[in-house]
């Protein structure tokens, strides 16, 4: 609640906000359609990486649910070690996110099962303008083959991976999947 309290966080209450058209809810506008994020949890990210990561992921919810965006995110690590939680343009609850954003894996990194079940999301109807926000820390890799099926599906889907890398590691994967990629430095 203290993002609530400081203004930072949008009230529960929707009766003063207008209801969203069909064609922004579907995200007809250039970059205002849904937001799916894609959180890593796994051991590599615990402290400081995982807060930032956290706290970006929790603005880009907020921002999200201000412009009256859906939003799903998705929290990984290792093998069958994912969550997921959806927020629509229309409710969203801190409680909820907050919730959520308190879990961690702290396993190993499979970042090739969330980009899949991102990409999944993405072909459902209302969901067809989402761009996904990948963030880690880059420490993982995959095999050069699912790069390129990764790579194909984007854009055959027509679709932005954006990518922010917490932290100095030089994550060549994700330089090889996500266009634009940010990069947080922890120092």
């Amino acid at each position: 609640t203290t993002y609530r309290h400081q203004g930072l966080w949008p009230e529960p209450n929707t009766a003063s906000r207008p209801e969203p058209s069909p064609e922004k809810e579907k995200g007809s506008e250039e970059g205002h359609g849904p937001v799916i994020l894609c959180l890593d949890t796994s051991a590599s990210m615990q402290g400081p990486a995982e807060q930032i990561a956290k706290a970006v992921a929790l603005e880009v919810l907020n921002i999200a649910s201000r412009e009256m965006r859906s939003s799903h995110i998705f929290s990984f690590s290792g093998t069958n070690q994912l969550l997921e939680h959806t927020l629509t343009a229309k409710q969203g609850s801190l409680k909820a996110v907050l919730h959520f954003l308190s879990q961690s894996f702290q396993g190993g990194t499979d970042v090739r099962a969330v980009l899949h079940r991102a990409l999944d999301k993405q072909q459902q109807q209302n969901w067809e303008k989402a761009d996904i926000l990948l963030i880690s820390d880059g420490r993982f890799t995959i095999r050069t083959q699912d790069i390129k099926h990764l790579r194909q599906r984007i854009t055959r889907q027509a679709l932005h991976l954006h990518g922010l890398i917490i932290g100095n590691w030089r994550g060549q994967t994700m330089q090889a999947l996500c266009q634009p990629l940010y990069r947080f430095n922890t120092g």
